[in-house]
């Protein structure tokens, strides 16, 4: 009796607007969360589509976010983690870059992309990395070995050497007077003046 008579209070409040209206936002309350809870679990969330684009000679796929500062200074290094993952360490691979930004200011190449050439990697010997580049998209190939066999094994008497169809075309060493743009921390002996 006393569970009949709370039954029929709870169907008078349904009846009324205040009822009807609590009764339809917990229905849609309930619908919602089933709904974003099937979603979820079948994996179907919505992701907004990033624009892509292949890299012809390193086959990296490139995801073109939009920028939301200032665009990076310098142009893209693309597909050189194979360089980094046999050893080219990153004060070598400054040293690289150095290269290849000199050469292409000394030459008028206004440089957007350089990308390692696909499989052309190889260790010629210790320290010395041999592999192929291409500056912008398919405009320039270029061979370069990075030769760190002398001096620290690392930067200190690296050298980077750079041919075009064979011919050597441009070279940059590290030598005690320029070794300090490579070096988080640069010492300057006291002359005592």
């Amino acid at each position: 009796m006393l569970f009949q008579n709370k039954e029929s209070k709870i169907l008078e409040l349904l009846r009324t607007p205040p009822g009807l209206a609590i009764a339809f936002c917990c229905i849609g309350f309930i619908v919602v969360v089933t709904f974003l809870l099937i979603r979820s679990l079948s994996g179907q969330t919505h992701k907004p589509e990033v624009p892509s684009e292949v890299d012809p000679a390193s086959g990296e796929t490139l995801y073109l976010y939009p920028y939301t500062d200032d665009p990076p200074n310098g142009p893209a290094y693309i597909g050189f983690e194979t360089l980094s993952k046999n050893g080219l360490t990153p004060s070598q691979f400054q040293v690289f870059k150095k290269t290849i930004e000199s050469y292409a200011k000394e030459n008028s190449i206004e440089l957007t992309r350089v990308s390692y050439l696909k499989d052309s990697y190889t260790l010629r010997a210790s320290y010395v990395f041999d592999f192929k580049i291409v500056l912008n998209i398919d405009e320039t190939e270029l061979k370069v070995e990075v030769d760190s066999s002398k001096g620290w094994k690392d930067v200190l008497g690296a050298r980077v050497t750079i041919w075009q169809d064979n011919n050597e075309v441009y070279a940059f060493e590290v030598t005690e007077n320029n070794i300090c743009d490579f070096r988080d921390v640069c010492y300057y002996e006291d002359d005592g003046t």
